[in-house]
């Protein structure tokens, strides 16, 4: 009797340990596919600690190329020449003819207006990347707004687009019309009405 029992435990204790393999078994693949979603929404929340972060890095580049010494001598700079603009349109009726006579040979354009194409150059690159980081998703709306600001737009259209005009008249007038979308909508008809007629 001592025997048969021993071996009925035996018997009994070996069918526990299969079926307890068996079941383990059974959920392994079940444990993998809770880890795997575990992992992959680690992962998920990884991209988009890194997107933020990388978006949080090109707005602070903009804001450090708008705050930068270059950045304020270009604006300086066109701000001069919308100030001569509007107190004599003989000075700026012949920079643009200058502009557009010389289109092909620069250094005629910067010998006779010093500094003006570097700072158009320089601010029409800042808001054209601007937008398209915007495009690209890479700055998000709120902060392109807040790159923006009113008195720049202004130069940006009433000063920058017609140089930009003067030098080739194919330029890219729909990056500045996009431009237009993230303005305060009190002054986008003032900036319409003083950006460049097209022919």
């Amino acid at each position: 009797m001592g025997e048969e029992t021993a071996t009925i435990i035996w018997q009994a204790m070996q069918a526990i340990w299969e079926g307890i393999w068996q079941g383990i078994w059974q959920v392994i693949p079940e444990i993998a596919v809770v880890f795997a979603a575990i992992a992959a929404y680690g992962a998920c929340l990884s991209a988009v600690a890194t997107r933020r972060a990388v978006q949080g890095q090109l707005f602070a580049n903009l804001l450090r190329d708008y705050s930068s010494k270059d950045m304020h001598e270009a604006l300086k700079k066109l701000q001069e020449v919308k100030r001569k603009k509007e107190k004599d349109v003989d000075y700026w009726n012949t920079m643009i003819k200058h502009w557009n006579d010389n289109r092909k040979d620069m250094t005629n354009i910067e010998a006779a207006y010093p500094d003006v194409n570097e700072a158009r150059r320089r601010v029409s690159h800042y808001f054209t990347t601007a937008l398209e980081l915007h495009q690209n998703k890479n700055c998000i709306g709120d902060c392109f707004l807040k790159v923006i600001c009113r008195g720049n737009v202004e130069l940006l259209y009433g000063i920058v687009e017609h140089l930009e005009y003067a030098l080739n008249e194919r330029y890219a007038r729909d990056q500045f019309t996009k431009i237009l979308d993230f303005c305060e909508r009190d002054i986008v008809a003032h900036l319409e009405a003083i950006r460049p007629k097209q022919k």
